[in-house]
């Protein structure tokens, strides 16, 4: 006796449902490291740097990503910025931060001594921005999308010694853009548009030892 052929079941396809995306950017278990003294290529001690390659693949893929102020982090998940708290260094970077509105709320910023921005989304600097950090000894904004740096944007950072503003899209240093960094010694301008220097750009930075300014647009110097 024959058996009757398997009946074969119509199944509907099912729908998938995308998540709704996090409001927040996912934290990252390891920094890739650039060529700016993050926490990773910094020494906690020494403040020196080490000998790394530097990373332009995030600055080349940003454009529609979320931004976020500092502000926007403190009020929705504190955490995130409290966990980049190591000792007197705070790592900031990778967070796609926008704007530093905030920054002055966190908890202890005024005893920080290394202070990294790094790879964000960051376009200007307000004078305001950096009030009372006197104790900041390093100060990374590399890899960012800054344009101007305008008169007196860090004129409150009488200590600050590492100035690392790499791998922006700078064209123009205002006159006495530095003022007040009279302990400066260290200052990376590399890898931005900057097309013409002016010795005024540099008032103020009476003990300035390295300039790296490679990979530049400069055609005059006065």
């Amino acid at each position: 006796m024959e058996r009757p052929p398997k009946a074969t079941r119509n199944v509907a396809e099912e729908a998938t449902l995308s998540s709704p995306p996090s409001p927040l950017p996912q934290e990252r278990e390891s920094h890739p490291i650039s060529a700016s003294p993050s926490e990773a290529s910094m020494s906690a001690t020494s403040g020196k740097r080490k000998q790394v390659a530097p990373t332009r693949a995030f600055k080349k893929s940003r454009g529609q990503e979320e931004s976020f102020s500092i502000r926007y982090y403190l009020i929705h998940n504190p955490q995130i910025i409290l966990s980049r708290i190591k000792g007197t260094t705070i790592d900031l970077s990778y967070l796609n931060i926008s704007s530093l509105e905030g920054l002055l709320q966190i908890p202890k910023i005024t005893q920080m001594n290394h202070l990294i921005l790094a790879h964000n989304l960051i376009r200007e600097i307000k004078r305001e921005d950096f009030t009372g950090l006197k104790e900041l000894i390093t100060l990374d904004l590399s890899n960012n999308l800054l344009e101007f740096i305008f008169t007196d944007s860090f004129f409150d950072l009488e200590n600050l010694t590492n100035l690392f503003l790499n791998d922006n899209i700078i064209r123009t240093l205002q006159h006495d853009a530095l003022g007040g960094l009279n302990q400066l010694n260290q200052l990376s301008l590399s890898h931005n548009k900057i097309k013409e220097i002016d010795a005024k750009m540099l008032n103020g930075a009476f003990n300035l030892e390295i300039l790296n300014l490679s990979n530049n647009e400069i055609k005059t110097i006065e």
